[in-house]
């Protein structure tokens, strides 16, 4: 960060700068000592303060074409520094911009492209949609969370200056029931310095529990803690009940997490018990087996719980076949972790079923199965007459390809669905139509009128109904005499608009040239004069009543 900032009066490119990563790690104290070491004044805004358009632009342009006066200006007889008229602008909490700060984000990437004053955006969650605006505008440097050793070394170092005794039990505790939050761990020392200089294992998680730090862990965090080995190490004190609220901090991802990722680990299980390479690999096998069966058990849970009848209680339950059993199993060392994959697949999934049902509905008249089996029997015969001879044919075998979709009232839509439904040695990817061959395929059947099985009712557009007049409620109302109830109206099918129908197609009129639209044109006006009144006519009995006067 220090060479960005060196660099960032000759870089224009490069004068966002956005950190992220979770609170209480020392981003912001980062931010001040980067600015410090490298002579910038610094300019902070964070989440108390109101960061609206109109506030941004009026507040942060008069920043950025400004200097700090601690380049002009030196106190209490200090030298003067001419480097500290350079300013840097600390954005602090920028993912914290609410509905109040309506714009903000929008009003500070527009002034990321074209700022002379470094910008220093500062974040906790950067992959949310209102964080967008800053994909191409700044550069992103991610703050990782330190380690428990990395942090225990740190809070000894302190401790020790301070002198206070703390034994590294105790500060595992603190560090663990802070989620590695050092901020909040130094705050919890110094409080306990000032009535005392020592502390036991029993105070300190009675103090973590005083101080303890509730966040909902995300899906990624549950798996890590899950699938990472720690729990279920011989010296972890978590009881079962802590390991099923890791479940409950987000139920209906971390059992689809741990079912994506536990493949990927190296089970702790294994570790120094003697094997050779082929009975650990064996022992690995009857772990993950044992695993996907406790999985598969709390598949029948959930299958419970989100039935009909939807049992609840039986959550608990799920917990611990889905995510805490099979956790305990393989837990170990995990080699990385993806999310979870079953949302696409079970998208996918509904989708070609959609397609299934929509054929079968199409051929229900030229077969005799039902959606299975039309899958099943039907699909792998249909796509090697149809796909697989259009692929090798060509052009020629398209008119018997278009008669054969013709015979089980499919349409071009079908067509494409069979090709997506193929697997196996049918699969998608094996066939490679060419251009040519599908533009002439889709520009022949368009051409041709085709038999379709039933009429969609939801293509036949409702008539209109007319807005009948509110009623005066203010003004008395007067008695009447209650008529007969008119009859509705009755719809005329001839007139409903079916231009909107896809399986109706409307004929083109032919152009008329010449003498003929001519003679039609005359033919129309003479109709129209003839249907008109002569004004002659009809007058002529009202001058004869004045006359007889």
């Amino acid at each position: 960060m220090g060479m960005w900032l060196m660099r960032a009066d000759s870089v224009p490119e490069s004068r966002g700068d956005h950190k992220l990563t979770t609170g209480g790690i020392g981003k912001t104290t980062a931010a001040h000592l980067a600015a410090k070491l490298e002579g910038f004044d610094v300019i902070e805004s964070n989440a108390s303060d109101t960061r609206s358009k109109r506030l941004v632009e009026e507040g942060v342009s008069e920043v950025m074409n400004n200097t700090s006066l601690l380049g002009f200006f030196s106190g209490d007889g200090k030298k003067l520094d001419a480097g500290k008229k350079n300013i840097v602008l600390i954005m602090d909490e920028v993912d914290g911009m609410s509905a109040g700060d309506r714009g903000g984000v929008g009003a500070l990437a527009k002034y990321c492209k074209k700022t002379e004053v470094p910008l220093i955006l500062i974040c906790n969650e950067r992959r949310l949609p209102k964080m967008k605006p800053f994909d191409h505008v700044a550069m992103d440097i991610q703050f990782r969370r330190p380690t428990v050793d990395q942090v225990r070394s740190r809070i000894m170092t302190i401790c020790h200056r301070e002198g206070l005794k703390l034994p590294p039990p105790v500060v595992d505790a603190l560090i663990e029931g802070s989620n590695k939050d050092i901020r909040q761990i130094i705050n919890m020392i110094s409080t306990a310095k000032l009535d005392q200089s020592a502390m036991d294992f029993d105070q300190g998680k009675a103090m973590t529990k005083a101080w303890e730090k509730h966040i909902v862990l995300k899906p990624w965090d549950i798996c890590q803690k899950m699938l990472g080995g720690g729990l279920f190490a011989p010296s972890s004190k978590a009881t079962l009940n802590d390991k099923i609220e890791l479940y409950f901090n987000d139920h209906e991802f971390s059992y689809l997490m741990i079912q994506e990722n536990y493949l990927r680990c190296k089970p702790m299980a294994l570790n120094n018990r003697g094997y050779n390479k082929r009975e650990e690999n064996l022992k690995a096998l009857e772990l993950f087996d044992q695993a996907a069966e406790s999985i598969s058990d709390g598949d029948l849970v959930d299958r419970m719980i989100h039935g009909p009848q939807q049992q609840w209680s039986l959550m608990p339950t799920h917990a611990i076949f889905s995510t805490v059993r099979p956790a305990s199993l393989i837990a170990g060392q995990l080699m990385g972790s993806n999310f979870t994959s079953w949302l696409g697949n079970n998208s996918k999934t509904g989708k070609l079923n959609r397609f299934i049902h929509e054929i079968h509905s199409h051929m229900r008249l030229r077969s005799s199965g039902d959606a299975n089996e039309i899958r099943q029997q039907y699909l792998p015969v249909l796509w090697e007459r149809m796909i697989r001879r259009l692929d090798i044919e060509g052009k020629e075998s398209v008119s018997d390809i278009i008669d054969l979709m013709d015979s089980y009232y499919l349409t071009r839509d079908d067509f494409d669905a069979m090709k997506e439904l193929g697997v196996g040695p049918q699969d998608e990817s094996r066939i490679k139509l060419e251009t040519q061959t599908k533009a002439h395929f889709t520009r022949t059947y368009n051409q041709m009128s085709h038999p379709v099985p039933f009429m969609k009712s939801g293509n036949v557009q409702a008539p209109m109904k007319k807005a009948k007049d509110a009623p005066d409620l203010e003004e008395a109302i007067e008695e009447e005499d209650e008529g007969e109830a008119e009859p509705e109206e009755a719809v005329d099918e001839d007139k409903l608009d079916l231009k909107t129908d896809k399986y109706v197609k409307a004929a083109k009129k032919k152009p008329v040239k010449g003498a003929k639209a001519k003679a039609t044109k005359k033919a129309e006006d003479e109709n129209e004069s003839d249907a008109k009144p002569k004004k002659g006519r009809a007058k002529a009995p009202a001058a004869k009543g004045k006359a007889k006067k």
